[in-house]
């Protein structure tokens, strides 16, 4: 049995861009959704058994709150960035991100008009990246255009389900005997907090990209318009991420 907590997402063509914020998995599915069923996006919550629903959406919390905190860094290093280019952290040789600094500056620079940055543009790895910026675009867009709708499992039955109204009320569902438990009752309404932070998220990373975006092209000088530059500005947040992610498995 899995003793972990499945977070996912399902919905009819639903773009694929790897776990969304690090912690839900998406799976692009119209056959999830039964004939005459809502075709809006299901946030799932699957947890292996109600005793152990705290500890593990405790967790999950904790993983939203660190992808939070590092695009708090990535805002921070952006605006950096700007101000100084890639000499503004040149001093810190020890500097775990110094090679997203200078990989985005890079970029930044080719970008920056002339032969350089078409024949950039042209490059494979820049198309690729720019397609996978799109879909992760196309994917966010969907979420946060549909209405909210939100289900706990537990031991892979539906214990509760809530959707949000038409008319901006919070519709909950209790189904089955399980739910009639307090302990999970509790979960589903973290399962929910869950959700509806995950979009805030949402929100706060495409703020932070946009914004990076129009920092570096406005002061830096570049004589692009900012949303050329928001593929390299978003494998950058990407890059702060991974990085935060990895400092805290080493126990930093």
């Amino acid at each position: 049995m899995d003793e972990r907590a499945t977070l996912r997402i399902v919905g009819p063509a639903l773009p694929d861009e790897g776990p969304l914020l690090g912690l839900w998995e998406v799976e692009p599915s119209a056959a999830a959704f039964a004939a005459g069923e809502a075709a809006m996006p299901r946030w799932e919550v699957a947890l292996p058994s109600p005793e152990e629903a705290g500890a593990l959406l405790e967790a999950q919390e904790r993983r939203l709150q660190q992808q939070a905190e590092a695009l708090v860094l990535a805002r921070q290093r952006l605006e950096r960035l700007a101000r100084g280019g890639a000499e503004a952290f040149a001093a810190e040789a020890l500097d775990p991100l110094a090679r997203a600094d200078a990989e985005l500056w890079s970029m930044v620079a080719l970008l920056g008009g002339g032969e350089e940055a078409a024949a950039f543009a042209a490059l494979p790895s820049w198309e690729a990246l720019r397609q996978r910026w799109e879909r992760f675009v196309r994917q966010v867009n969907a979420l946060l255009a549909a209405r909210l709708n939100v289900e706990t499992r537990v031991r892979g039955r539906r214990v509760a389900a809530t959707v949000l109204g038409w008319d901006g009320v919070l519709h909950t569902a209790l189904l089955g005997a399980e739910a009639e438990d307090e302990a999970m009752l509790a979960a589903h309404r973290r399962s929910l907090e869950l959700a509806m932070r995950s979009q805030r998220e949402m929100l706060n990373l495409f703020a932070v990209i946009f914004g990076g975006a129009a920092t570096l092209a406005l002061k830096a000088a570049l004589p692009v318009a900012a949303w050329t530059l928001l593929p390299a500005v978003w494998k950058y947040v990407q890059d702060v991420q991974a990085a935060l992610a990895a400092f805290r498995e080493a126990g930093g």
